[in-house]
Formats: structure tokens, C-alpha cells, sequence
């Protein structure tokens, strides 16, 4: 069964590499510091009265979930983003946004998230408060693969 998770936090990171997708990915996710967490996949629903913090702190191999942007690619730029909003009762709403292409406008793209987040509430009927936006871009070398990712980590 899974622990009651009262906080959450927001990890960013840029991997590239020579050899592959694969480890371009790993060293983004040690950039964010989660590469040596297992990170389980959830929705995107924050429980009521949960804080941020800026601590991971997890041991070495525990299974955390998250709510992950993940973007990567050759010869581009690649950008991942989260976002999230707090109704008026305390619970939360986050979206990922993730991008794979030349030229990336990060004011774009941060509205982008920003307005899917706000859509959450409004389908909901509800407007959410306080919303964020945490976002990371990298340009890839021609020689290299890369991944930018933004990961939103549920703590207990």
C-alpha cells in the first residue's frame, strides 16, 4: 500500500550523451536528483494540504511517485515542463509539457503549461490559485542525444 504523501517537490534536469537515448536520459535524471530512485508514473492530482519542499532525500532505490515531462531528441532543442495550481480547499492539479523541435520559445512554452493547468479547473468548474510553472530547455549537439526533463516528486 502506498504511504500518505503530504509533500511534493519539483526536480529539473538537462542529459546529453554520445552513446545513446537511453543515457542521455539517465544523466538527466541524475541531474534532477532522482537517477537512483525508482520513479513510478501517477496522475496528476495534488491531495489536499500538501506543501512544497525542496528536499528529495528518498533512499537509494525507493519507489516514488511523480508526475514527469520528459523530452528528447538529436540535432534539436528539447524542453520539459510542469505546472501546477491549488484550488481554494487546498488541493492541486499539475500538468507535464514536453517539446522536441528547433528553436523552442520558452515564453510559449510556459504559457502553454500554464494554460493546460488552468483548464484542469475550469472543466472542474473551479479556479485555481497560486499556480506555478518550472521549466528547463537544452540545445542537443549534432554529435550527441539528449533529454530535458522536469519531474514533479510526491514525499511523504
Amino acid at each position: 500500500m502506498l504511504e500518505e504523501y503530504k509533500h511534493f517537490t519539483v526536480k529539473k534536469g538537462i542529459g546529453k550523451n554520445d552513446v545513446s537515448t537511453l543515457n542521455a536520459i539517465d544523466k538527466a535524471y541524475l541531474d534532477a536528483g532522482v537517477g537512483d530512485l525508482n520513479l513510478i508514473r501517477v496522475s496528476s492530482i495534488l491531495p489536499k494540504g500538501t506543501d512544497k519542499v525542496d528536499r528529495v532525500g528518498e533512499e537509494f532505490g525507493s519507489f516514488i511517485p511523480c508526475v514527469l515531462a520528459e523530452a528528447v531528441g538529436v540535432k534539436n532543442e528539447v524542453a520539459a515542463g510542469i505546472g501546477y495550481g491549488f484550488d481554494k480547499d487546498g488541493g492541486g492539479y499539475v500538468v507535464e509539457h514536453s517539446l522536441c523541435m528547433q528553436d523552442i520559445d520558452m515564453e510559449e512554452f510556459d504559457n502553454q503549461i500554464e494554460r493546460k493547468v488552468k483548464e484542469m479547473g475550469r472543466i472542474r468548474n473551479i479556479e485555481l490559485e497560486k499556480v506555478q510553472v518550472e521549466s528547463i530547455k537544452t540545445k542537443i549537439e549534432a554529435s550527441k542525444y539528449g533529454c530535458a526533463v522536469a519531474i514533479l516528486v510526491y514525499l511523504p
